[in-house]
């Protein structure tokens, strides 16, 4: 199998990792106003069929000799469990990401959920950890947690300016309670941040568990490589999608309840976009875990892992900001709110970049 050999072939591997991660979900917008349970189909055959073709190609080639079913057979059937188990916990945690975007916006979404995890997952290695140095590491952690909660902060001011909109111009129905100056929103359809940032929030905390259950499938001599471990990751993230996908169809997120006969009904170039969505999310997972089986020599250290890493939020949420312009509609406090919020996740990735690079010298 083919595996990064040097920092150069691992840094361009973590970067592409990053821009996949931070850009499969910008495919959705291209859709025509498709509904994400329907979408969601298409990208889990997408990211499957990548799979079976990395594997059979590119995992099977190499000058070591050891193919992708070597290194399957090779793996204990606990490690497939593992490796099976960790697709079936992130598929759940992706359709909620999902279901937040079409809620909330690609730029709340996926900082809020991406983020949250990778902070408290990684990042908390990261500070704990003797690496790194700490006149940046710290000022970076920092900037990247203040930069989440700015972007909360701001989605939930844009939806709380539209619901005084909305009872200015009597479009909602409020009722006159003590401690509401406005008087309490009672209109079921009226805008609201909760179920987005809980959506966001709930994804963050499945999103947590995939991780460790992908390090116990890959851990010990009888753990799987990356090709044969995103194989299985990406038959549970398939599988499962049947399954989940039932739920929320029948209880959507948004909007009426849809028939399973509309899938049928979409629009040859949505399906082709949700495949295409499917197989930029299958490589996000692959160029990553590829680039982290290679020698140690090849590695860059956690901290740069972690820096790359989180500048996949900065590029979905850069994406959300100013291409799909989530917050189009806001005054300009909140727009000045996004603003700081790009700036400080910047600072933060260049920070923990930083962080990696004077501790080598």
């Amino acid at each position: 199998m083919i595996l990064a050999q040097n920092h150069l072939q691992t840094l361009l591997l973590l970067i592409v990792s990053a821009l996949c991660w931070g850009l499969w979900a910008a495919v959705y917008r291209k859709t025509h106003k498709l509904r994400f349970e329907l979408f969601y189909f298409d990208l889990a055959l997408g990211a499957a069929i990548v799979a079976v073709i990395c594997a059979l190609t590119i995992g099977s080639l190499g000058f070591d000799g050891f193919s992708f079913m070597d290194d399957l057979m090779h793996a204990s059937k606990r490690q497939w469990v593992f490796a099976f188990g960790a697709g079936v916990a992130f598929n759940l945690a992706n359709m909620l990401v999902m279901g937040a975007i079409s809620v909330a916006g690609l730029s709340v979404a996926i900082p809020l959920g991406v983020g949250i995890s990778s902070m408290f997952g990684m990042g908390i290695t990261v500070l704990l950890g003797q690496f790194g140095n700490p006149l940046w590491k710290f000022p970076g952690s920092a900037c990247l947690l203040v930069a989440v909660i700015l972007v909360g902060v701001a989605y939930s001011l844009m939806i709380s300016a539209r619901q005084d909109k909305l009872v200015k111009e009597g479009k909602v129905k409020t009722a006159n309670l003590p401690g509401y100056g406005r008087g309490m929103i009672v209109s079921t359809d009226a805008p609201s941040a909760t179920k987005g940032l809980l959506l966001s929030v709930a994804a963050a905390a499945l999103m947590w568990v995939m991780y460790p259950l992908l390090n116990f499938a890959r851990a010990g001599e009888t753990g799987l490589g990356p090709y044969s471990c995103v194989f299985l990751f990406m038959s549970g993230v398939f599988l499962s999608t049947f399954i989940y996908n039932l739920f929320f169809l029948n209880l959507p997120v948004e909007g009426e309840p849809l028939e399973l006969i509309e899938f049928f009904r979409v629009r040859l170039t949505d399906h082709i976009l949700g495949v295409i969505a499917g197989a930029i999310l299958c490589c996000a997972l692959l160029a990553e875990l590829v680039s982290e089986a290679g020698p140690p020599e090849a590695q860059v250290g956690t901290v740069m892992t972690y820096g790359i890493k989180q500048a996949s939020i900065l590029v979905a949420a850069v994406w959300g900001i100013w291409v799909w312009k989530d917050f189009r509609d806001a005054g300009p406090r909140i727009r000045a709110l996004t603003v700081v919020f790009t700036g400080l996740m910047a600072l933060g990735v260049l920070c923990m970049i930083l962080a990696s690079v004077t501790a080598q010298k």
